[in-house]
C-alpha cells in the first residue's frame, strides 16, 4: 500500500450507561487516500486511541482493529466494540481521537471529541435542578433511604 496522504474522520458518539441501553460504543469512519488521491481499498488496521490532550501525554483508552474493509477510501470502526469505554472519559472538559492505519504513525492533527444531539439530553440530565421521580433513592455507603413506597 502507498503512503497515506490524506484523512477524513467523522464519527458519531452514542453512549448508554443503562442495562438494556445501545452499546457503549461510538462510531469513528473516514475516508483515506494515498498519496497521489487515489482511494485505499482492501483490509487495514485501524489503531484507534483517545487522550486526554490534543498533543502529546499517554492514551487513555487504546484499541485496534485488525481486519477493517476499506471500500473506496472508506472505513468504519466501533470504538468500544474491542476495549471497554469508560463513560466517566466522556464527562470531562476535552477528549481526543488518535487514528492510525497499518504501521503507520497516528495520523495528525487528533480530533477533538464533540457531543452529538442525543448527548446535550444526556447532560441536562445529569445536571437536573427540578422535580425528580425515581423509584428509590440510595447513597453509596448507606443504601436505600427512600424505599420504592417512599418511605
Amino acid at each position: 500500500m502507498r503512503a497515506i496522504g490524506v484523512i477524513i474522520a467523522l464519527w458519531v458518539v452514542g453512549l448508554a450507561a443503562p442495562a438494556g441501553a445501545l452499546p457503549l460504543e461510538f462510531v469513528q469512519e473516514g475516508l483515506v487516500v494515498d498519496d497521489e488521491g487515489r482511494p485505499v481499498d482492501g483490509q487495514h488496521r485501524i489503531r484507534v486511541r483517545l487522550y486526554a490532550d490534543a498533543r502529546g501525554g499517554a492514551p487513555q483508552f487504546d484499541e485496534l482493529h485488525p481486519g477493517v474493509e476499506f471500500f473506496s477510501g472508506y472505513y468504519f470502526v466501533a470504538v468500544g466494540s474491542v476495549e471497554p469505554l469508560d463513560p466517566a472519559w466522556f464527562a470531562r472538559d476535552a477528549l481526543y481521537l488518535g487514528v492510525a492505519i497499518d504501521e503507520g504513525a497516528e495520523l495528525l492533527p487528533r480530533t477533538a471529541i464533540r457531543l452529538v444531539p442525543g448527548a446535550f439530553y444526556a447532560h441536562t440530565a445529569a445536571q437536573v435542578t427540578g422535580d425528580i421521580t425515581p423509584r428509590t433513592v440510595g447513597i453509596a455507603g448507606v443504601g436505600v433511604v427512600i424505599d420504592a413506597d417512599g418511605r
